[in-house]
């Protein structure tokens, strides 16, 4: 059966290039499939098999010790056995979407999703697809795009996040940051709009300080008065390889991606982690001093 192999863009389209043996980067992003057998396949992947249904959390933690395993790649399905999320988790992860859902201040399609099974009277299936020592990033991605996502009309799946090819500089992960950070990946973007603004944190304290805005939250209390340039070399040498969307096994991101999160802290509204040191909280943001 000839191979064909199948690239994920940045947009999470799939493209084929029929008739090469090996992927042009081998390990990088590239999913083998052996033709229609190898997509069919896939797709039988994600039908219901009631041995991988998990009941609940107690269930689950005896699982992955008699495995032995630390990670696994999950699928969150309706009544009827249908996907409608693919995700990767450690500990409990998988049942944190539920939990999320009784939040009534947040909101998305995954979270209506799950809401809608409980106004009909059902209950969301939680089933293991695999059990891994390390994060399955690769698996994740061909999942997601065996079944299909709704919002580019091609399956059931609620995933909001698209995935980009795996590209590293000097054994830096830096993915669709790619084109922005060139052959350097502590270069900060140009348009980092607060390399020059002096940063504290808060008002708001994120509810966990391992997750990468309490990794933020926590450089920040130690080191308060540091410009946005001056931080994000700070936060390079953090160990950010638990935080998922990182998307990093070394623990070491790029600069882009610190910078994005950065704004994110300080502009989002749902966020608000990061702020103005207080002797410049009246100041205009500005490119310089």
């Amino acid at each position: 059966m000839p191979i064909v192999w199948i690239v994920i863009d940045s947009y999470g389209h799939r493209g084929r290039l029929p008739g090469l043996r090996k992927p042009p980067v081998p390990g990088e992003g590239w999913l083998a499939a052996g033709g229609k057998e190898r997509r069919k396949k896939l797709r039988g992947d994600a039908m219901l098999d009631p041995k991988k249904v998990v009941e609940n959390k107690t269930a689950l933690l005896s699982l992955l010790t008699e495995s032995m395993k630390t990670h696994y790649t999950y699928i969150l399905r309706f009544p009827d056995g249908t996907p409608f999320y693919v995700g990767i988790g450690r500990g409990i992860r998988m049942f944190a979407h539920v939990q999320e859902a009784r939040n009534q201040s947040r909101n998305s399609l995954k979270i209506d999703t799950i809401r809608g099974i409980w106004k009909k009277g059902g209950e969301v299936l939680h089933t293991i697809d695999g059990l891994y020592d390390e994060e399955p990033w690769s698996r994740e991605a061909e999942l997601i795009l065996a079944i299909g996502q709704r919002k580019h009309g091609s399956g059931p799946l609620t995933n909001a996040q698209d995935y980009s090819l795996s590209h590293c500089l000097r054994g830096v992960e830096v993915r669709k940051y790619r084109d922005i950070q060139g052959s350097d990946p502590n270069r900060i973007p140009e348009g980092f709009q607060l390399k020059y603004v002096r940063l504290m944190a808060g008002p708001r304290e994120p509810r966990s300080r391992s997750s990468v805005f309490g990794k933020i939250y926590t450089v920040l209390e130690e080191n308060p008065g540091l410009t946005g340039g001056e931080l994000v070399p700070l936060l390079q040498r953090v160990d950010f390889s638990k935080n998922k969307s990182a998307y990093t096994q070394s623990g070491t991101v790029c600069a882009a991606w610190v910078c994005g999160y950065l704004e994110g802290g300080f502009f989002r509204r749902d966020t608000q982690y990061i702020q103005r040191w207080g002797e410049d909280a009246e100041e205009p943001l500005g490119q310089s001093n």
